[in-house]
């Protein structure tokens, strides 16, 4: 169980990292505490897509392939369907405000 839990554990960091690097656009090195401040209304869009990238019940391929950088610049197909699965994603999430939901 414990290798398990350090494997899900690894990942959620990963994702986390890429999220908050990639398209936070936030510069990791300058914070060496590895505290990050994340807007209240970023926060539970970062945690869904988190969750959906490491859970047994809402794993979401896309999602997971997305974060891993497995998703080809012109590999359209899963351009696009990476982005159905986010706007839904998004517009379900409870707590996200209706001007991120509308974007």
């Amino acid at each position: 169980m414990s290798d398990k839990l350090d494997s899900v554990k690894r990942c959620l960091q990963e994702s986390f990292k890429y999220l908050m690097r990639d398209v936070l656009c936030f510069d990791l090195s300058k914070h060496k505490r590895k505290t990050y401040y994340i807007d209240e209304v970023d926060q539970p869009i970062i945690q869904e897509i988190l969750l959906r990238s490491v859970s047994e019940y809402a794993l979401d391929e896309i999602i997971v392939m997305w974060l891993r950088g497995q998703i080809r610049e012109n590999d359209y197909n899963l351009i696009v369907e990476l982005d159905n699965r986010l706007s839904t994603l998004i517009c379900n999430v409870e707590g996200a405000d209706e001007e991120t939901k509308n974007k």
